[in-house]
């Protein structure tokens, strides 16, 4: 699934482009084969109504899909789970939070610094490194 309702405009405002659903459309499913002509820069894998620990386990899954390790985001580092419970899953107050923490990704990728902000919750996103099997959650984000 591709997040849409809100989500594309919080990346717009965190200074992003967001390319694969417009701004006030329902979250939608899409074929991988999208993904793949997209190229993303940069993949944000918040699975709807979970937290981080599964996020990453969900990701996993994505691995073993034709043209993952050609995908610019994996091929760059920029494979990032999110507890998107907490962030992405709802409208409310906290998609503040979820726009800082969207706006210090991008600032991170633009500086070539893939750490975290300090201050970025790390108890709600996690850089995802690809080993060539598998993700591996790095130290330091």
């Amino acid at each position: 699934m591709i997040a849409a309702n809100w989500t594309p405009e919080l990346v717009d405002l965190a200074g992003g482009q967001y390319g694969l659903a417009e701004p006030g459309r329902h979250s939608g499913y899409t074929v991988w084969d999208d993904i793949r002509a997209y190229d993303p820069e940069c993949l944000i894998i918040a699975p709807c109504g979970f937290q981080l620990p599964r996020a990453v386990a969900e990701a996993q899954e994505l691995v073993v899909l034709e043209g993952w390790q050609q995908l610019a985001a994996v091929r760059e580092g920029r494979v990032f789970a999110v507890d998107g419970d907490a962030h992405f899953n709802r409208p409310g107050p906290r998609l503040v939070d979820t726009l800082e923490l969207l706006a210090g990704l991008l600032e991170a990728m633009l500086s070539d610094k893939l750490a975290l902000q300090s201050g970025t919750d790390c108890q709600a996103v996690c850089r995802l490194e690809f080993d060539g099997q598998r993700l591996v959650p790095t130290a330091g984000t």
